[in-house]
């Protein structure tokens, strides 16, 4: 069966029924008793999508409210907030056909998450070359990519207003937070229903495509593979219990998968989803077929990640595209 086989049954199986210290001290908006009780009115409000944007905001938030671009730059990476900017571009992809500032959020954490990856990419291959006793020259060349993705990531968070210049003023976020409370939703079950459609989808979109995984970055090649199904796997979770997982005990639709559940990756973080805390009317998903497509999004992670260090860490820092025999057949059998 190939890779992508397995994301089929995944459709079918949403069932439709029932280190670093913080930088609070600057600013006088950071923790403030307002910010608190804007918060308290988006949870408490009656629209359950409000709910699921606030939780990640509120996430991304604590890391950089009341921090200096510089610092809010270094907490960003060293807290993994990449993961929390997925979440809030997946939310923007979902709802970008109801309204344009859906799609600008989607572009803005676009943005930082990209800002973010790229910094944290280079610390690791540094850390990487001089843990290996790498030659100086390509020490060097690290050390300069580090610091102009860390330049770049300070530059952005100020020009999006995530940390605003003025620590006094409202920042995205905050504006943000505004319009949501002020947006009118549609209700629950339409809503739901909503989700549902795009995320099958974006299935159907997966199982169609013929990849091609001879080829890292170019075409249809492992990097778009692992693209979407991640994307998958980050908009489910963004959806913060509207869709959840079926205990275990649920008979899995896959024999192939059944022992997932008590494989190692299925106590980590991409392969277990959020309580229905805010939903009034969660979907259900047999475990097996999240903990596979979590196990995909590991496996070929990992994958990419070798082929990436072997082009970075060589002498010529040339981006390879072409993938061994090996890994491609590694690829295919994830």
């Amino acid at each position: 069966m190939r890779a992508r086989d397995i994301l089929w049954p995944l459709a079918m199986g949403i069932i439709v029924t029932g280190s670093l210290t913080s930088c609070r001290t600057t600013g006088k908006a950071t923790g403030s008793a307002s910010d608190e009780a804007d918060r308290e009115v988006i949870l408490r409000g009656n629209s359950p999508q409000v709910a699921r944007f606030a939780t990640w905001l509120d996430q991304l938030d604590k890391t950089m409210k009341g921090c200096t671009p510089k610092d809010a730059a270094e907490l960003l990476v060293a807290e993994n907030a990449r993961e929390t900017a997925f979440s809030i571009q997946a939310l923007g992809r979902l709802y970008s056909d109801q309204d344009p500032r859906f799609v600008s959020l989607r572009l803005t954490y676009k943005k930082l998450e990209d800002t973010i990856g790229e910094y944290a990419k280079w610390v690791d291959m540094l850390n990487h070359a001089n843990s290996e006793q790498s030659e100086q020259a390509v020490k060097d060349r690290l050390s300069s990519k580090r610091d102009a993705a860390r330049t770049a990531l300070e530059t952005f968070l100020v020009s999006s207003n995530l940390v605003p210049s003025d620590p006094d003023a409202a920042s995205y976020n905050q504006t943000f937070r505004s319009f949501l409370n002020g947006f009118v939703w549609k209700d629950a079950s339409t809503d739901r229903e909503d989700m549902l459609n795009a995320i099958r989808n974006e299935l159907e979109v997966i199982k169609t495509t013929p990849y091609d995984f001879s080829h890292l970055e170019e075409g249809n090649g492992i990097h778009d593979f692992r693209h979407k199904v991640r994307w998958i796997n980050r908009e489910v979770r963004s959806l913060n219990g509207m869709i959840v997982l079926n205990p275990n005990t649920a008979p899995c639709s896959v024999t192939a998968y059944a022992g997932l559940i008590n494989d190692p990756i299925s106590k980590t973080k991409y392969a277990v989803l959020p309580g229905a805390v805010t939903e009034p009317n969660p979907a259900f998903i047999t475990p097996c077929l999240y903990i596979e497509m979590a196990k995909i999004v590991d496996v070929v992670g990992l994958i990419k990640g070798i082929i990436e260090v072997a082009a970075n860490i060589g002498t010529s820092g040339e981006p390879l595209d072409s993938v061994k025999d090996t890994d491609k057949v590694a690829v295919q059998k994830s």
